[in-house]
């Protein structure tokens, strides 16, 4: 009896069932390929499973022997040899090539096509043409291809690979003095590859036709996700990754004053007004140490120019500095003439220009140094045989200045402003 197409389909698909339920059945599913050969009026398939236990050699409980029906075309796998059916393989993921034999009494057109159950996506399935060194990725592409009469061999070969890329990544974090993030990707591949980034599903960034290396920068802290193929095949590969925020300190004060003087014997008061900060160190410029208060009072003892400096630090060890300028005048030490006699007064001229006027019952060596609020040294001279004497003084660009007048036992400083 010569079988048609229903007879051939039929009986292959007992075969299958038989292996899903019957005597060649094992725990676990099994990933599945049906591979069709379409010709004018005849057609005809073969099938692999996947599973533990399974091999390229023939082993009688795990494949089925090819039944031929007549002089018809048809297509059938090789292990070792042997016209199959129905191929048991390893369980997947596995790399393997197994021989496939198509073969036509006449010449014919043929187009090869397959089907998949509970296949991995990440699995690559290409069907290599021998002859024409075509190769189709069979699950998503058919081939069609001139079978000759003259045909023995296994023309083709179904190969089966991991489709994993192998991919090298660098992700890059924020720091305490960049906000964002970023992540490189090398890709070791013969061909062009095809990258898309994205943010909770929202595509960010695509490219294609880029050889083996693509990146992003400038990442705010989330998930995100890359996915990446090879044109033209089914090698691809997928990870997500985070980008983690980093939590950085803003360092900031107020205070009562940024002037005093030794008279008013009174604390300076810093109200501590940072963003962020997990603890804070104060140090006064006065070598009282460093403080560990959050708003701390402070005295200082003796004259001078004094930068207060807080240090603030986050959760995530990112530091941050402000600072300020104190100025203490002494205005408690003087000379006996002064604080008896007026012998010593400054006297305004005009808006940035003075007189120091002196009225000595004798003659005073003295020392006149003018400095700005930083505590630089702008003018330094020195008066001998001081008497009765004006001495004039003129600031250049607005400030605050100090003017210290220094005598052989006593001195005495006066603040200027212009």
């Amino acid at each position: 009896m010569k079988a048609n197409t229903y007879t051939l389909k039929k009986a292959l698909t007992s075969l299958v069932l038989i292996i899903s339920t019957g005597i060649f059945a094992q725990t676990g599913t099994k990933p599945l390929i049906r591979l069709f050969m379409d010709g004018t009026g005849s057609n005809d398939e073969t099938v692999f499973y996947f599973e533990t236990g399974g091999t390229t050699s023939f082993q009688s409980d795990m494949d089925a022997y090819k039944l031929l029906y007549g002089n018809h075309p048809y297509i059938a796998s090789l292990s070792d040899s042997v016209l199959t059916a129905i191929s048991g393989l390893p369980a997947l993921p596995v790399n393997l090539s197994i021989p496939v034999k198509a073969i036509s009494p006449t010449t014919a057109t043929f187009t090869f096509s397959s089907e998949f159950t509970d296949f991995p996506l990440n699995v690559c399935v290409r069907l290599y043409d021998r002859f024409t060194g075509i190769s189709t990725d069979i699950r998503n592409n058919s081939y069609t291809c001139t079978i000759y009469d003259t045909t023995s061999i296994a023309r083709f070969n179904l190969n089966v690979s991991s489709g994993q890329l192998n991919v090298l990544t660098q992700a890059t974090q924020p720091t305490c003095t960049s906000p964002f993030g970023g992540m490189k990707i090398s890709v070791n591949a013969t061909g062009e590859c095809s990258y898309t980034w994205k943010k909770d599903s929202v595509t960010i960034k695509s490219c294609s036709n880029k050889t083996g290396l693509d990146s992003i920068s400038g990442l705010f802290a989330g998930v995100y996700q890359v996915f990446v193929e090879v044109t033209g095949q089914c090698e691809s590969f997928t990870t997500t990754f985070t980008v983690n925020p980093v939590l950085t300190s803003f360092a900031s004060f107020s205070t009562t004053t940024i002037q005093t003087s030794l008279s008013k014997t009174e604390e300076i008061h810093f109200t501590n007004t940072s963003s962020n900060a997990q603890f804070s160190i104060w140090n006064f410029g006065d070598n009282s140490g460093s403080w560990y208060v959050p708003s701390p009072s402070h005295s200082f003892k003796s004259a001078g120019i004094y930068t207060v400096s807080l240090v603030t630090q986050s959760a995530d060890h990112c530091t941050d500095t402000a600072s300020v300028e104190i100025a203490v005048i002494d205005d408690v030490t003087g000379m006996s003439e002064l604080q008896n006699n007026d012998a010593v007064k400054l006297c305004t001229i005009s808006q940035g220009h003075y007189e120091l006027r002196f009225a000595f019952n004798q003659s005073e060596n003295l020392q006149i140094s003018l400095y700005d609020i930083k505590g630089s040294l702008l003018k330094n001279e020195a008066l001998e045989n001081v008497n009765r004497t004006v001495y004039p003084i003129a600031l250049g660009s607005e400030g605050i200045y100090l003017l210290k007048v220094k005598g052989e036992a006593q001195e005495r400083t006066f603040k200027l402003m212009r």
